[in-house]
């Protein structure tokens, strides 16, 4: 199910009033990619970038995340950081990893819980996972760019045979279909709350 134009122009209204881009794509190799691309060609870019499906989702230590279908959520936020603790990446990891979990329980009032490093779990299989990456400057105290990327399984009806006994939607667990537009929103509040303020 992609963005239609509605919830397109309203996030781009949305994350504006945040001093955010918003960019779309129909398909992409991986937001995470496109978010450094970016970061490194504008000094200050911030923005949320989402596409339809991805060609190379990227999981941690080079994992890949299944993304070839519409039904599923391929969010990633690039920011400059005000505050980050180099020395303690777990929290940090983690906090993420909380706020993701908060959104979806509150929206989809469905228990989900961190199985660390980065999976989010419900009924014991995986709705979802994080990656940060950082882009760092020499001697500074704070990375250039955080880049937040964030896969959910929303609306899939079902996954290819090797993944079905470790990966499960929200509409598989709830039988109800998902607005992506809320969660990019409520993610992207969640973040910016965190990392900015």
């Amino acid at each position: 199910m992609s963005l239609n134009l509605i919830a397109k122009e309203n996030l781009k209204t949305k994350l504006s009033n945040l001093k955010l881009d918003f960019i779309h794509f129909e398909t992409i190799d991986s937001t995470n990619e496109e978010a450094k691309r970016r970061a490194y060609q504008e000094k200050n870019f911030e923005g949320v970038i989402v596409s339809d499906t991805q060609t190379h989702g990227k999981g941690r230590k080079g994992h890949k995340w299944y993304s070839a279908t519409e039904n599923g959520l391929y969010y990633t936020l690039a920011l400059k950081p005000k505050k980050f603790d180099f020395q303690n990446l777990y929290f940090v990891t983690q906090s993420i990893a909380q706020i993701a979990i908060n959104v979806i329980e509150n929206i989809a009032l469905e228990q989900v819980d961190l199985e660390w490093p980065n999976d989010l779990i419900l009924a014991n299989k995986k709705v979802g996972g994080i990656l940060l990456e950082t882009i760092l400057t020499p001697f500074a105290t704070l990375p250039k760019n955080l880049i937040i990327g964030i896969g959910l399984n929303l609306n899939q009806t079902n996954f290819p045979e090797d993944l079905r006994h470790v990966a499960i939607s929200l509409f598989q667990k709830t039988g109800q279909k998902y607005n992506k537009e809320i969660f990019i929103d409520q993610l992207t509040l969640q973040l910016i709350k965190f990392f900015k303020f």
